[in-house]
C-alpha cells in the first residue's frame, strides 16, 4: 500500500454513513462484524487460526486496514475529489468529474503522464513496454482499445496489459481505481493502527474506531466480479512484495454518459444481497468481514505488532521505512520500557 493512501484522510466525502451502514448490516449474511475492546481480543480475532472468523481457512481471504471505521472500501479515483489532470490542460485539480467518461479520460491521462515522467527520469517500467506511447510498437493496439471506451464500453477500462503500470502508479500516489489489500491480517492491522493513532491524536475523545476488513477471494475467483482480484508481479515493486500486497479493481458498469459510481465495496455487496444476487453463493458467505476496535488502542497495538515484527521497516524496505518504524513509537503507551528491552523481546518473537 502506498503511504497515506487515503489522501485527505478524514475527508467526509470519503466516508460512509456509519450508523446507516450498521443498520443495513443488521441481519446481513453477506457482511459479518466483530468488535474488540482490547488488543488481546483483537489479535485473537485477527489470527489465521481463528476459524469462527475466517471460516476455517484464512487463505481464502484478503485484508485491508482503515484508521476510521467510516472510510469506504473505495479506490482513490472513484472518490469525490481525486487529484487528476484536466482534459487538454496542464494543471491537475480535484474538481468533480460528472460523467463516467470524463472520469475515465482523466484516469487515462494521469497514467500516460505518469509513465512519461517515469521514462523522462530514466526509471524502469513495470513491464518492458508502457503501451501508451505513440512511438511504441503496440501503441495502435492500445489506442484501438481506448476507442472502445470512447464509444461507450465503460467496463473496458482498464485492460489487462495496463495492470502492472496501474499498480506502479497506485503505489506512487497516483489516483487509480485499484484498492490495496494484503494477504496478511497483521499487515492490515498495522495500517489501521498507524492511521488510527494519527486520527486519535486529532480527536482523543475515545469515540473513534478503526477497522480491519476481510474480503473473501472465492467471490472474485468464481467470476462474481463485484470487485476483481488482481495480482501483479512483485519483483518491480519492493513495497508490494514486503506487504504481501494485491488489489481489487472496481470497474464502471454504467454507460459513459451516466454519473460515475461512488459506492464502496461494502455498499455494493449489501445492494447485491438486497437484490437476491447472493443466494447461489450461500456456501461462500459472508463475503466481507469487519473487525472494529477503538482508536485509543492503536498505540498499544503498534507496540505489540512491533513485537511480532510487523513494522514499517518491513513493509517499506527503505531508509524512510526504517525511520517510520522508529517514529511510530511516539504513539506507544508510555510504560518507560527501555529500547533495549523492546529490541530484546522482539528478537525472540
Amino acid at each position: 500500500m502506498p503511504r497515506n493512501e487515503n489522501g485527505s484522510v478524514g475527508n467526509e466525502q470519503h466516508d460512509v454513513d456509519a450508523p446507516a451502514l450498521a443498520e443495513r448490516m443488521k441481519g446481513s449474511r453477506a457482511i459479518q462484524t466483530f468488535a474488540a475492546e482490547n488488543t488481546e481480543d483483537l489479535l485473537a480475532l485477527l489470527s489465521p487460526l481463528k476459524s469462527d472468523v475466517w471460516q476455517g481457512n484464512a487463505f481464502h481471504w484478503v485484508f485491508r486496514g482503515h484508521g476510521r471505521i467510516a472510510w469506504k472500501l473505495l479506490p482513490t479515483a472513484c472518490r469525490d475529489d481525486p487529484l487528476l489532470p484536466e482534459a487538454g490542460q496542464s494543471f491537475w485539480s480535484r474538481d468533480r468529474r460528472d460523467t463516467v467518461l470524463s472520469l475515465l479520460r482523466a484516469e487515462r491521462e494521469a497514467l500516460m503522464l505518469f509513465l512519461k515522467q517515469v521514462d523522462d527520469a530514466g526509471l524502469a517500467f513495470a513491464q518492458p513496454e508502457p503501451y501508451l506511447f505513440i512511438e511504441y510498437p503496440d501503441g495502435d493496439i492500445h489506442r484501438r482499445k481506448w476507442l472502445e471506451v470512447e464509444r461507450g464500453c465503460s467496463a473496458c477500462w482498464p485492460w489487462p496489459e495496463l495492470y502492472p503500470h496501474l499498480a506502479l502508479a497506485q503505489h506512487s500516489g497516483i489516483a487509480t481505481r485499484l484498492l490495496d489489500w494484503t494477504d496478511s491480517p497483521f499487515v492490515a492491522a498495522h495500517f489501521a493502527a498507524s492511521e488510527g493513532a494519527r486520527e486519535f491524536r486529532k480527536d482523543p475523545s475515545g469515540k473513534g474506531r478503526c477497522a480491519v476488513w476481510g474480503y473473501r477471494k472465492e467471490i472474485s475467483e468464481r467470476g462474481h466480479l463485484y470487485a476483481e482480484l488482481l495480482r501483479v508481479q512483485r519483483n518491480t515493486n519492493p513495497n508490494m512484495r514486503a506487504q504481501e500486497g494485491l488489489f481489487t479493481l472496481t470497474r464502471e458498469r454504467a454507460s459513459t454518459d451516466q454519473p460515475a459510481q461512488r459506492l464502496g465495496l461494502e455498499e455494493v455487496i449489501l445492494g447485491a444481497e438486497a437484490r437476491g444476487e447472493l443466494r447461489e453463493l450461500s456456501q461462500f458467505l459472508p463475503v466481507l468481514v469487519r473487525i472494529d476496535f477503538p482508536q485509543s488502542l492503536c498505540g498499544e497495538l503498534l507496540e505489540k505488532l512491533y513485537m511480532l515484527r510487523q513494522t514499517s521497516n518491513r513493509f517499506f524496505p527503505s531508509y524512510e521505512g526504517a525511520a517510520a518504524s522508529l517514529k511510530e513509537r511516539e504513539f506507544w503507551p508510555d510504560t518507560r520500557k527501555s529500547i533495549e528491552e523492546a529490541e530484546s523481546t522482539s528478537r525472540f518473537m
